[in-house]
């Protein structure tokens, strides 16, 4: 079972890039996956799709600052601890935050 939320634990203390670069890094993992025919099958069916929209809604957060569609409420509010880690580091403006009212 893919897990975005354990994702995320595993990159919370990560600089904005180590966090981009490990996203791209997972995702090129599990598209390797899909290669097999096989493996492509069994990964289908264990969410690999859903979990590499989340990824790629992930990398289009740290890039753009805008919610991506294909991540839900809850999942997006997964990312406010990051960004508000990265206010307090003066990576990002104080109103960045208010992104997830």
């Amino acid at each position: 079972m893919y897990s975005f939320e354990k994702f995320l634990n595993s990159v919370k203390e990560k600089s904005q890039l180590e966090i981009y670069d490990a996203t791209i890094q997972e995702y090129n993992r599990l598209e390797k996956q899909l290669i097999n025919k096989q493996k492509r099958e069994q990964a289908r069916q264990t969410g690999i799709d859903l979990y590499m929209k989340k990824l790629k809604g992930l990398m289009f957060f740290i890039l753009n600052h805008h919610k991506p569609d294909s991540l839900s409420n809850y999942e997006f509010q997964l990312l406010k601890p990051l960004v508000q880690r990265f206010i307090d580091e003066k990576l990002y403006k104080p109103e960045a935050i208010k992104i997830f009212e």
